[in-house]
């Protein structure tokens, strides 16, 4: 039977609420290109707490535009398996990686722009970003001061594909972006687990400065005053500070200050090499 014009009215009036209620339940804000333009273009700013989801791809015009910048603590990004995309394209020659156009974009952005802001409201904490593709920005493809990264691809960033001051980096891969895959500058507390780092430029796969890197696969791997734990490490193990390693596959060379120290056995070389003492060290001939 079909319901009288009024009575249609009302129908779509109430469907429409109840949409509306049921989003505003869920509380997931969404984000896509045409939510960024009806909002003053980029970068799409965040400035209250809560999860946010990327429906559809975001590009950004040129090298030094960011795409999204996070002025709020406790700040979910799930990027969907959507991408966040500009214009830099890198390239891997004889060892090294050139990248152009440069550029000072960054992908998710969550750290004060100047010093004046970081000076009045402090650097966002508690930002997650999550599961998606984050290619070809001028600079950083994720730059956070403390939080959680999982599950993202940085690939081909004009510097480095993922940069945090302290916070965990998980199942993430990082390729061919200009600088270190993954940075961390400030991160005792921190940890970078089950990741890839390969073909990146200047400073290499992983540094850390501090915390713990387990069960990850990189070209090299920097650490100061951390454990280096259960990796594959194709060309350089370096160690400064009290940092300690075991159980990693080396390929290349390990480079270490007096007060670094293998802590358990590795596989350098095609060697197991173990610490002086070690239960296992007479067998391995070393």
């Amino acid at each position: 039977m079909t319901l009288p014009y009024h009575h249609q009215i009302r129908a779509w009036v109430l469907m429409a609420a109840l949409t509306l209620t049921l989003q505003a339940a869920d509380g997931v804000i969404e984000i896509n290109q045409a939510i960024v333009e009806a909002n003053d273009g980029f970068p799409y700013v965040i400035s209250e707490p809560g999860s946010y989801i990327l429906t559809g791809n975001l590009t950004v015009p040129d090298e030094n535009t960011t795409a999204i910048q996070v002025g709020a603590d406790d700040v979910t990004i799930d990027l969907n398996g959507f991408a966040i995309i500009g214009p830099v394209q890198c390239t891997a020659e004889n060892g090294s990686v050139s990248c152009s156009p440069e550029g000072t974009g960054v992908g998710v952005r969550a750290q004060a722009l100047t010093a004046l802001i970081a000076r009045l409201v402090g650097e966002p904490t508690n930002t997650v970003v999550r599961n998606g593709t984050i290619r070809g920005m001028g600079s950083s493809g994720v730059r956070i001061f403390f939080g959680l990264v999982e599950g993202v691809r940085a690939l081909e960033n004009g510097a480095t594909g993922i940069r945090s001051g302290n916070g965990v980096v998980r199942s993430c891969l990082a390729e061919l972006n200009g600088a270190a895959g993954i940075f961390f500058s400030n991160s005792a507390g921190s940890v970078v687990e089950h990741s890839i780092a390969l073909f990146n430029g200047a400073g290499g796969g992983i540094i850390l400065g501090g915390g713990v890197v387990r069960g990850n696969a990189s070209d090299s791997i920097g650490a100061v005053d951390g454990a280096v734990l259960g990796n594959w490490i194709g060309t350089q193990l370096g160690l400064r500070g009290s940092s300690g390693y075991a159980d990693n596959v080396i390929d290349g060379v390990v480079t270490a200050e007096a007060e670094a120290q293998p802590i358990g056995c590795n596989l350098i070389g095609g060697n197991l090499v173990c610490p002086e003492g070690s239960a296992v060290q007479g067998a391995s001939g070393l």
